[in-house]
């Protein structure tokens, strides 16, 4: 089952979240962190796989913050182009990392009753999922693709982490990994024979054989750090 949700923080606003439930009592949560083009198709998908596999799933509308209009459902969907990337660059700036993970942490607040809490996110999301690892304290995050973990990347994650790269990413090249790697040692991190956005269907870069196997590593991993059962 899944809909949409109102969310409050501390200062009195609210944003929207996508809400997937299973249909038994839930392993725990996942908080879905979304890209730079928000609550898209994919990410929708992507709550419903870890709903299917047992847990309570809320991804937050990031956007709602600065660009909410009550006719969109799932709040600004902004294509998979280069006008996309520009208008999704400038409100990311424009959001700042200390208010998006605010509303990372709020959302993970709503979602307490259901379990173990982790974070995972990709290409900003993904970033922020790292850095929800090194200063929200999870009990476990996932990174896909997160082009500004380097910027942070002798921050101490506090919870297990996992990251996923593409070989073939221009955007995080193989020096920018190994920075990553070599600062977070005890990490699982990954590396696919791909680019960038490798994990969404919806993208060019979609390289379905890497995306099948990170998926499982996701299972394996949240099953081993933050389920219930």
């Amino acid at each position: 089952m899944s809909d949409v949700v109102e969310i409050q923080g501390e200062d009195g606003k609210t944003w929207r979240a996508y809400r997937a439930e299973p249909n038994d009592l839930p392993r725990g949560a996942i908080i879905v962190v979304q890209e730079i083009f928000g609550l898209t198709a994919f990410i929708r998908d992507y709550c419903d796989q870890w709903a299917a596999a047992g847990y309570f799933v809320l991804a937050p509308a990031l956007f709602d913050q600065h660009n909410r209009d009550p006719a969109q459902s799932y709040g600004l969907e902004l294509a998979y182009d280069e006008a996309g990337i520009v208008t999704g660059r400038a409100i990311r700036q424009e959001l700042g990392v200390d208010d998006a993970l605010g509303m990372i942490a709020h959302t993970a607040r709503a979602a307490a009753d259901a379990g173990p809490i982790s974070i995972v996110g990709f290409c900003w999301g993904g970033s922020l999922a790292f850095l929800a690892a090194t200063r929200l304290r999870p009990e476990a995050a996932i990174g896909y693709y997160g082009g500004q973990i380097k910027e942070f990347a002798t921050e101490t994650a506090h919870c297990p982490l996992m990251m996923h790269f593409g070989e073939n990413d221009p955007l995080i090249p193989a020096q920018d990994v190994a920075i990553i790697t070599a600062n977070q040692p005890s990490a699982q991190t990954h590396l696919y024979p791909a680019g960038h956005g490798f994990a969404c269907i919806h993208r060019s870069d979609f390289h379905a054989t890497s995306a099948k196997l990170a998926w499982q590593r996701d299972l394996d991993f949240i099953a081993k750090n933050a389920s219930t059962r």
